[in-house]
Formats: structure tokens, C-alpha cells, sequence
């Protein structure tokens, strides 16, 4: 993200959004019927190996 020369930088450039894989947020998604309310599908890789690090980097 960062400009490679001075003259690509504005203060008004804004950073890129999210990668769309950190987009699909899992929690307070709709079940389909025939499963359990309390489970959750799957979380992605990258989500799960984001949220350790974050566990790690937090303590």
C-alpha cells in the first residue's frame, strides 16, 4: 500500500479495503433449518490464522 514515489501520495488517497476473503464474516449469519442454531459454518483459513496471531500478539 505504501506509494513507491512522493508524487503517488495524496492526503487524500485512502487505504485499500479489505481483502474479500476478511469479508465474509461468519458470525450472525443465517443457519439453514436443518442445523443446529448454535453452530457456525466453518470460519476460512486466513480468518482463523488472523485471529491467532492477533491472540498472540494481544497477550
Amino acid at each position: 500500500w505504501p506509494p513507491t514515489t512522493q508524487k503517488e501520495f495524496s492526503q487524500t488517497d485512502k487505504p485499500p479495503f479489505l481483502p474479500p476473503h476478511l469479508l465474509n464474516i461468519i458470525l450472525n449469519k443465517d443457519t439453514a433449518a436443518h442445523y443446529e442454531p448454535a453452530l457456525l459454518p466453518e470460519p476460512n483459513h486466513v480468518m482463523l490464522k488472523h485471529l491467532y496471531a492477533l491472540s498472540i500478539r494481544v497477550r
